[in-house]
């Protein structure tokens, strides 16, 4: 029976992280992987954020008029728009091939799941191993609906429906997260239809009052929405196949896609026969990222159950980095608890740092909140678009709970990210007199916060001592 020091199982990027880090510190790893290296962040994230180039450059050469510019009549190209997607792939296969890998020193195991067998072995491809430690990550994968007839019918995922040969001509897409938005409004602007079935409102958990305004906004490019009616059953049709929903509403389509909210992969991991405790949202995980009930096994990545992880699941490099002090240097630490940040990479763009004003008040704070459009904003002006707006959450004392903002474009609130994260708590007078680069949305921040701390400006006492010091030399 073979041995190793640490088996790794899963070669997504808390698996590669974690594999390529033992094998620097001169341990001997074994790499489990069913599938190639890479994982989702290499197959499914990395094309989806190319098809998303792909389908704003079609938007924007079709809106050029409003900058001066008419192109010809836009043709799209699907089998370019397909090798985009490839050579972006390519570009970065590289860093997780086998060949790498191996050069590294790692035994690399593919083609098969592996299994528990013991609380110190494992087996895969009709092999066994005997291992010192192991590290968990295998990752997640997308939840099957309970929709009669889904078994009957072919069906994509996030993965598959970036590699169709051919555009489909109606998209069904089941879901109601980012990565449902985000797929039907690439392929909308692609030249498909693209249709959501949402069992219930879209993006909970954001600022309703944003995420309005994203739907109008996709409602407006073709993108049709249908929320709270979940599909009861899908058929063949003539056209390819037809969801019927709860409420007896018929769509028929040409592709379906399952867009639907990830989940741990542990079934196939046989954990109880080594003894690992799990719970619904994955391996139940000690101080840093210790498997409860096994003390030869970590967890990292989306696999791992965090305490108070919040919306972070995928945080598969900050794992890493804590399993080079947990299991390689026996140094305590546990994962740090970041706040919410929420990225939904439509057109417009919505980003949510923080709590929002329900999140807030349930936490018992007294909430505020200030708004503010963005149509004086010098970026978007710049860009010939309008629309977005910026929105701030605070407590009696006007300190930054959460912050939401929406803007179309190239201006990425995205950008904003960090240093929304790093004043979450901290009075509005610290966003009024942040330093952003400027063009950006980073002026209309401080615009919202100077909205809110203008009338505190406004005081007879205040005015009489600006006087008195403005006659000092």
């Amino acid at each position: 029976m073979p041995e190793t020091d640490i088996a790794v199982i899963g070669a997504g990027s808390a698996g590669l992280s974690t594999a390529t880090l033992a094998t620097l510190l001169g341990r001997r790893v074994t790499l489990f992987e069913r599938d190639a290296p890479g994982g989702r962040r290499l197959r499914q994230r990395l094309p989806l954020d190319a098809m998303l180039v792909a389908a704003r450059t079609a938007q924007a050469l079709r809106q050029g008029g409003r900058l001066g510019l008419r192109a010809a009549d836009l043709a799209i190209d699907w089998e370019g728009v397909r090798a985009h997607l490839r050579r972006a792939t390519e570009a970065l296969e590289p860093e997780s091939s086998e060949a790498r890998l191996r050069g590294l020193g790692v035994d690399l195991v593919t083609g098969s799941s592996a299994h528990f067998l013991a609380p110190d072995c494992l087996e895969a491809a009709g092999r066994t191993w005997r291992f010192r430690q192991a590290v968990v990550a295998a990752g997640s994968a997308p939840l099957l609906p309970a929709i009669e007839g889904l078994a009957d019918i072919p069906y994509l995922d996030g993965q598959s429906g970036l590699d169709l040969d051919t555009p489909p001509g109606h998209l069904l897409i089941l879901g109601h997260g980012a990565e449902a938005l985000e797929l039907a409004q690439a392929h909308q602007r692609l030249g498909c239809l693209a249709t959501v079935v949402a069992d219930g409102p879209i993006l909970p958990g954001l600022e309703p009052e944003l995420v309005e305004l994203l739907r109008e906004s996709l409602r407006a490019e073709g993108v049709a929405l249908f929320e709270g009616q979940p599909a009861a059953r899908v058929e063949r049709h003539p056209e390819g196949l037809e969801l019927l929903l709860e409420d007896g509403r018929r769509i028929t389509g040409t592709h379906l896609l399952l867009a639907t909210p990830p989940r741990p992969r542990l079934a196939p991991l046989d954990l109880a026969a080594a003894g690992i405790a799990t719970t619904e949202d994955g391996i139940a995980t000690g101080r840093g990222l210790r498997a409860r009930g096994n003390r030869r096994v970590w967890a990292a990545g989306s696999i791992a159950d965090v305490a108070d992880a919040g919306a972070h699941s995928d945080r598969a490099e900050e794992h890493a980095a804590l399993l080079l002090r947990s299991l390689f240097l026996r140094i305590p630490g546990h994962p740090s608890v970041p706040p919410p940040t929420r990225l939904v990479r439509t057109d417009p763009e919505l980003l949510q740092v923080g709590l929002t004003a329900a999140e807030a008040e349930a936490a018992g704070h007294a909430v505020r909140v200030q708004r503010r459009g963005l149509t004086e904003n010098g970026r978007l002006v710049a860009e010939g678009r309008t629309g977005g707006l910026v929105r701030l959450v605070l407590d009696r004392r006007d300190r930054l709970l959460g912050a939401a903002v929406l803007a179309p474009g190239i201006a990425a609130p995205r950008e904003l990210a960090g240093a929304l994260a790093m004043l979450l708590g901290r009075p509005l007078r610290d966003l009024a007199a942040l330093p952003l680069p400027q063009p950006s949305l980073g002026p209309s921040l401080r615009l919202a916060a100077l909205d809110r701390l203008a009338p505190a400006l406004d005081r007879p006492m205040l005015r009489k001592l600006v006087s008195l010091l403005g006659r000092l030399p």
